[in-house]
This record gives structure tokens, sequence and C-alpha cells, in this order.
């Protein structure tokens, strides 16, 4: 578990952890969402602190985003490595 987190979390990753992040804050607000449904079924009262939902909608747009942005526009800094990584082994 160790070296798949440190793998993931690499320069060299292929999976982005912008959106590992971005997907568990999303469940999280949905699992809170769902908790405050449930309850307000059974009759229970459920506060829903709006710094924690809000936390994490926020930490949600700002992940997804980035890594959209990412997406669209590309790391430039990370083609040029591996322009010049793939060269070097040419040579």
């Amino acid at each position: 578990m160790k070296k798949f987190l440190m793998d993931m979390f690499g320069d060299k990753s292929d999976i982005n952890p912008k959106v590992v992040v971005g997907v568990l804050a999303f469940c999280t607000m949905v699992l809170y969402s769902f908790a405050n449904v449930v309850m307000s079924i059974l009759g229970k009262g459920f506060v829903v602190e709006p710094i924690v939902f809000n936390g994490m909608m926020y930490t949600t747009f700002g992940c997804l985003g980035i890594a959209g942005m990412e997406a669209i526009f590309g790391n430039k800094n990370i083609e040029k490595t591996k322009d010049s990584t793939t060269e070097q082994k040419t040579e």
C-alpha cells in the first residue's frame, strides 16, 4: 500500500493525485448528504455543518477543476522532461 501511494503521488505516475483527492472529497460530500436525508426521514436531527460541507465542496471543485485544466491545456513541463529523456536514450 505504501509503495502504491508513493507511486501514485510521484511525478512519473499515470494516476493523477488531484483526481483521486477530488473524487474522495466528492464521495465524502455525497455520503454526508445521504446521511442527512436518511436521518431526516427517520425523524432524527442531523446537523449539516456548513463549514464541513463547504470545505468538501471547495476541495472537490478545486481538485477536479485543476485536473481538468491540466487535461485541456496540458502540463508543458512534463512533456519537455519526457522529450529530453527520450532524446538522451536515442543518442
